[in-house]
């Protein structure tokens, strides 16, 4: 296991010292971060294909086939009583074939499950923006973008611009 480290640094302009001095320090809203993959939502979708098809697998079909029966209106349950059993049983068999085919999980998937992940995403982010604070700190004393900065001062310096 990783243990924390001995120093943190916050990086800021020489002109904000006064937050060390008056010891208020800003917890920033994910949206006001300048780094924008400082909070980036890391999941590309809400449900993979694989997932979905993983979950069709392990589902109790005859579980899911009472289900949608159970969603049926009283006139269609009354007509699925006149028929007889073994026939029930083949059209729920060809309706789980149907439900679980590879092509329509794809479909299911491409439908109704892709296009959940933006506004998933854009749901979380907004509500975590206006709940949570970011504290940025660093481990190392030298910032990537302050070291870029230095770079391109050295080399204005060395080239004379």
């Amino acid at each position: 296991m990783k243990l924390p480290p001995e120093k943190l640094y916050k990086y800021i302009p020489s002109a904000r010292v006064d937050i060390l001095q008056n010891l208020t320090m800003r917890f920033t809203q994910p949206s006001a971060l300048n780094d924008p993959f400082e909070f980036n939502l890391l999941f590309s979708e809400v449900l993979s294909t694989q997932q979905l098809r993983e979950y069709y697998e392990r589902a109790d079909k005859h579980e899911l086939s009472m289900e949608v029966i159970g969603s049926l209106s009283d006139d269609q349950k009354a007509l699925l009583a006149l028929l007889p059993s073994e026939q029930v049983l083949q059209m729920l068999e060809q309706f789980t074939s149907i439900v679980f085919d590879s092509e329509r999980i794809n479909e299911i998937h491409r439908a109704h499950i892709a296009p959940l992940t933006p506004k998933l995403k854009k749901g979380i982010y907004e509500g975590l923006n206006k709940t949570i604070g970011i504290l940025s700190l660093s481990a190392t004393p030298v910032s990537p973008p302050y070291v870029g900065k230095l770079r391109r001062k050295f080399n204005r310096t060395c080239l004379g611009i």
